[in-house]
């Protein structure tokens, strides 16, 4: 029982550490491209990004604009293409400056991979939540990316959204105080044996 509420009080003192939240971030939509040597024409599209708040930064080429880091994991599947893993330098960025409001993908602090237009980037800075937000315009830049399955590029895209999926961790607060309570039944528990031993 002392060995079993020790690991319990540890691993809650390590929670309360922990202040990021999970992101994941999704692109979806239709597309035209590639996958290594095979094409799609207007097939539909999921690109899944997972990070987290912590890890959002202003890059160094846009002082108005934030970023996942750069190789944030991500992975896609495309209709009639399959599923696989980006394995480049890949990132989410936003810059909801006003001659901007855009959302996207890009090689991290440089080239654009796709550029999403829509009012609902005004003020958005990737560390909450969305909807899932149409945009008014997308742009495929037809560079590309390596992947489990070879380089992939789009070259054509059409009713694209995006959604950000911010999963909140516990207040550090809230962890302490379940961690006390925690605390406080395993010391009972213990005196109760301890009696019941000297019975």
């Amino acid at each position: 029982m002392t060995t079993s509420c020790r690991l319990l009080f540890t691993a809650l003192l390590l929670a309360t550490w922990a202040t990021a939240d999970p992101l994941i971030i999704t692109f979806s939509g239709f597309a035209g491209g590639f996958v290594g040597d095979r094409s799609f024409n207007f097939d539909a599209f999921t690109l899944t990004f997972e990070t987290d708040t912590s890890l959002i930064e202003k890059p160094d080429c846009c002082t108005s604009a934030f970023s996942t880091p750069a190789g944030t994991p991500a992975t896609f599947s495309i209709e009639g293409i399959g599923s696989g893993t980006f394995i480049g330098d890949q990132a989410v960025f936003a810059n909801p400056s006003s001659n901007e409001l855009a959302v996207g993908i890009w090689h991290a602090d440089s080239n654009y991979w796709m550029d999403l237009k829509s009012t609902a980037a005004m003020d958005y800075d990737l560390s909450t939540s969305n909807e899932p937000v149409p945009v008014a315009s997308a742009v495929a830049f037809r560079s590309s990316f390596p992947t489990s399955m070879g380089s992939i590029s789009f070259e054509s895209l059409s009713d694209v959204t995006f959604t950000a999926m911010v999963e909140s961790v516990p207040e550090p607060a809230s962890v302490m105080l379940l961690g006390s309570g925690l605390i406080i039944l395993c010391l009972a528990l213990r005196r109760l044996g301890a009696r019941r031993q000297k019975a």
